[in-house]
């Protein structure tokens, strides 16, 4: 999910995908050949506004469960599926 969601925005992310959690992947010759053939294309979406994608692990599912089992507390979940809705997919 980190690389899709660091390269959304094209070639032209390649700063802010540089910053990012994966950084160490975007570097060597490999990368640079598939970078210039990223560069052939236009983006057809606009950048991401967060740093982070939106994700929801198999263990997260017992986090977000646990509270509203116990005490009928959606506030986790709630939350997560916020973080869904920010995003610009």
């Amino acid at each position: 999910p980190q690389f899709w969601h660091d390269w959304q925005g094209g070639a032209g992310e390649k700063k802010r995908a540089l910053k990012g959690a994966n950084a160490e992947h975007y570097t060597g010759a490999e990368f640079d050949d598939w970078f210039k053939a990223l560069s052939a294309y236009e983006a057809s979406g606009k950048p991401p506004e967060t740093e982070k994608p939106a994700s929801l692990i198999y263990e997260e599912i017992g986090e977000l469960w646990a509270p509203i089992d116990k005490d009928d507390d959606w506030s986790a979940f709630e939350a997560k599926v916020r973080s869904f809705e920010q995003k610009n997919y």
